[in-house]
């Protein structure tokens, strides 16, 4: 658990570097194993995550990257949200 913190953690930070919506390279850390990775915007948010998009949609959600991931063994699903102004991420 504490390495799938940290992992968390690395790619956080590197987003806020980059300024892009940061997704996770199996290169990244050792021990991880990139599943599957999905992206949606606007339109399949509301499918994504089964209805209750309004209130990301009036915090200015514009999108979100989905992966699932494997670290030693343990599955982990990750989602990082991109929203349009850093004070709409609170």
């Amino acid at each position: 658990m504490r390495l799938a913190k940290l992992i968390i953690l690395s790619i956080l930070f590197s987003a806020i570097r980059a300024q892009e919506t940061p997704k996770l390279h199996e290169v990244s850390l050792s021990g991880i194993k990139k599943i599957t990775t999905r992206h949606f915007d606007y339109d399949g948010l509301w499918g994504y995550i089964n209805g209750g998009a309004d209130i990301y949609f009036e915090y200015g959600f514009e999108h979100v990257t989905a992966q699932n991931i494997r670290i030693n063994g343990s599955d982990f699903k990750m989602d990082i949200y991109r929203m349009r102004t850093p004070e709409a991420a609170y």
